[in-house]
């Protein structure tokens, strides 16, 4: 399987934010599941033959509040 799982910790101000992350990877290419887990930590499935990490945390939300990949 092209599936892939990439972690990231989000450092949002709060959990109230997690939206943040999924209305920026909604429509994106390759991204097939986005999971939250309380309080800052995603775990993001996607498909290695249409995405890379590097791609998916380029999006906006990544760069407005500090992640590391886990």
């Amino acid at each position: 399987s092209n599936q892939k799982l990439l972690t990231a910790k989000v450092d949002i101000p709060c959990s109230g934010h997690a939206y943040l992350v999924f209305t920026d990877l909604d429509d994106f290419p390759g991204v097939e599941n986005v999971n939250f887990r309380f309080p800052n930590i995603f775990d993001i499935s996607y498909d290695s033959n249409i995405t890379t990490p590097e791609e998916i945390l380029s999006v906006e939300v990544f760069q407005t509040y500090k992640t590391v990949v886990e």
